[in-house]
């Protein structure tokens, strides 16, 4: 068991969004009542408001694989690169 938390984001609570992520299927993804997908549907533990926990992808620069460090590239317009090239 791998249990998760987030704060709240509505305005004026200081609830948390809490789920387990042990079980989450890579290989199976749910599908949201909105069309995307993910892994699962949890809701604020003070004021109810719906979240979506959903699979997402960084690209990184390792700078120590050893120690566990890296740092995330900040994206781009794709409009950013072509004015670039």
């Amino acid at each position: 068991m791998s249990v998760e938390a987030h704060r709240c984001n509505a305005k004026d609570c200081n609830g948390h969004v809490v789920f387990d992520n042990a079980d989450f299927d890579f290989n199976n993804f749910d599908t949201s009542d909105k069309g995307f997908y993910m892994f699962d549907d949890p809701c604020c533990n003070k004021c109810g408001k719906k979240y979506y926990v959903v699979p997402h992808y960084i690209v990184i620069d390792v700078k120590d694989y050893d120690c566990g460090e890296f740092e995330e590239l900040e994206s781009a317009c794709i409009t950013e690169v072509d004015r670039n090239l």
